[in-house]
Formats: structure tokens, sequence, C-alpha cells
């Protein structure tokens, strides 16, 4: 809580293990409890250039504002690539190569994960799907991804309204290229979807 992170052009390795935020390279918020008393605000980051491998979560975030993941290699990860979670707000990931992810999904955010923008990623060959919107999240921008032979879906929504999908390639991924589950007013505007 409070804190301010710079990563720049640093490689990051065979970092975390499966314990509520020690998953890797974690940015987060003070528990409920301790930041009653603490009263810190929440904290920021920029990671940028840098090289995020064989971690249990490449990038993993609780509470978060305003963070930056720019331009990085999120490859060989564990159980997810890049995930935000839990009520983070005005994130940029953008320009990521996100691949070889084993367990789960390249880039996923969830549970109310707002306000924010996924743009110009690649994400491909993961284990599950190359882009998830997850319990919740709104106001989100996805658009101009390039997405391919992933094992689950290109892009899939859940319970996730509010939502715009614009001009993302989604091609050969091993189920649907674009999935939408329980969530509405999501736009979905000049995507190409192909063999899925």
């Amino acid at each position: 809580g409070g804190s301010e992170t710079f990563v720049l052009g640093s490689e990051f390795a065979s970092l975390g293990y499966n314990q509520s935020k020690s998953y890797g390279f974690t940015i987060a918020q003070y528990s409920e409890y301790d930041n009653a008393r603490l009263g810190r605000s929440a904290p920021h980051a920029w990671l940028i250039e840098s090289t995020f491998r064989d971690i249990y979560y490449g990038f993993y975030c609780y509470e978060a504002e305003d963070v930056a993941i720019v331009n990085n290699v999120y490859r060989d990860n564990i159980v997810y690539g890049i995930d935000p979670h839990d009520y983070s707000s005005n994130l940029l990931i953008a320009g990521n190569t996100v691949f070889d992810t084993i367990e789960k999904h390249g880039i996923i955010i969830s549970r109310e994960v707002n306000d924010s923008w996924i743009i110009d990623n690649h994400s491909y060959n993961n284990g599950l799907s190359g882009i998830v919107l997850d319990r919740q999240s709104r106001n989100n921008v996805v658009a101009n991804n390039l997405v391919h032979d992933n094992q689950g879906d290109g892009i899939g929504l859940y319970e996730s309204p509010d939502n715009l999908l614009w001009g993302n390639r989604l091609i050969n991924n091993l189920r649907n290229g674009i999935r939408v589950r329980n969530s509405t007013n999501v736009g979905v505007y000049h995507n190409t979807a192909a063999l899925n």
C-alpha cells in the first residue's frame, strides 16, 4: 500500500508460489484490516520493456491503480501471464508479448478491474485463453490485439458488462474466437475471427 514501483529493461525469472499475494511479481494493497489502520493509498507501478519468465503468475495486482504494463515479454509462466485482480483500475496493458503460459490464460483481468485498456498485445500458445475479462470487470477497451493458437478462446468475457472489443484479430484458437457469457452492453466492432 502506498508504494510506487518502476521497472525498465529488467529480467525476472523463477519467482512465486501458491500463497495469497506471493505469486511472483505482485503489486498489492494491504489487507482490508491493515489498510483501515494504516490508511495508505493504492499502489502504483510502471513495468516497461522487461521480461518475466517462469513465474507462478507473471504479473499480479490487488487494489492497484494507474499501473502501466507496456512492451514487456511474458513467457513460460505457470498459471497466468498477466493477471490484474480485485478492484484495480486505470490500467494500461499495451504492446506486450504473452506466450506459452502453461496452465491458464495469457492475459486476464478479474473481479472488478475497471476503466482499463488492453491494446496492441500479442497473446498466443497459452494453456487456455488469450485474453479474458472476468467477474464484473467494466468499462474496459480491448483493441488491436493479435490473439492466436491458444488452447481456449481468443477473447472471453464472463459476467463483465459495459466493455468494448475493437479491431482484434483472433485466429486458430482451439475454442471460440470471441465468447461473451452473461455480459450486457458489450460492443464488438471491426474484429477478425478466423479458423477458431
